[in-house]
């Protein structure tokens, strides 16, 4: 399940979703519904790795007044992210009309297009329908709304389901690699005797890994700190 939304007065759990979809697509819907009464103007990015899922998510939001585009890629890209942007978008040889553009509150897309270089600053939230396994992709999806942390305050919702969800859930709200982890990847254990040539060579050679490895050995060095904690 999605973890409660933090920053609104409502709960989550409190919002009726019309319609049956399943407790994933419920999940988001609710979400996005928690987003929108806290901030009806605030903008979500959602990414699934299945099209199939977009467009089940299309059905739920069109029965719960939930106002979205989708981006399906190719040359009508652009229009997609210009009307999530709330900008005017007019064909050749039509005239462009001075009515205020409709508001879109969400903006479907698959991860695989998180990684075309597309930067949406107007957004504020980032929802995964599904885990991640390639913290690499998860980041490039993430930076599509966070540029600088000055341009963009952006919240990251995960999914939560746990028939969907593998790994330790005591501090789900860390990102998949935390500085700890980072400075891990790159330090060794404190010991008395002074490090060999072989202990440097071994710590040298992980700047080297896949992001991929390199999360998992920090995934694996966190949970011995926890046990041993």
């Amino acid at each position: 399940m999605l973890h409660a939304f933090q920053g609104g007065d409502s709960c989550e759990e409190f919002f009726t979703v019309q319609g049956s979809y399943g407790t994933k697509i419920e999940a988001v819907t609710r979400r996005i519904l928690g987003i929108k009464s806290a901030d009806p103007k605030a903008k979500v990015l959602v990414f699934s790795s299945w099209n199939d899922v977009l467009d089940v998510l299309e059905h739920a939001f069109a029965a719960n007044d939930i106002t979205y585009i989708r981006m399906k890629g190719g040359r009508k890209s652009h229009v997609a992210i210009s009307e999530f942007r709330g900008q005017q978008v007019g064909g050749r040889g039509h005239k462009m009309q001075k009515s205020e553009p409709k508001f879109i509150q969400v903006l479907l897309l698959l991860v695989q297009h998180g990684a075309n270089g597309l930067n949406l600053l107007e957004a504020q939230h980032v929802i995964l329908v599904e885990p991640l396994l390639n913290p690499a992709v998860e980041a490039q999806a993430i930076s599509r709304v966070k540029n600088t942390v000055e341009e963009s305050i952006y919240k990251l919702n995960r999914s939560r389901n746990s028939s969907g969800f593998v790994g330790n859930t005591k501090n789900q709200d860390q990102p998949v690699l935390t500085l700890k982890d980072v400075e891990s990847l790159f330090a060794t254990a404190p010991s008395r005797a002074p490090k060999t040539d072989e202990d440097k060579t071994e710590s040298e050679s992980l700047r080297y890994l896949p992001p991929s490895m390199a999360a998992a050995i920090a995934a694996e060095r966190r949970l011995k700190e926890n046990l041993t904690a």
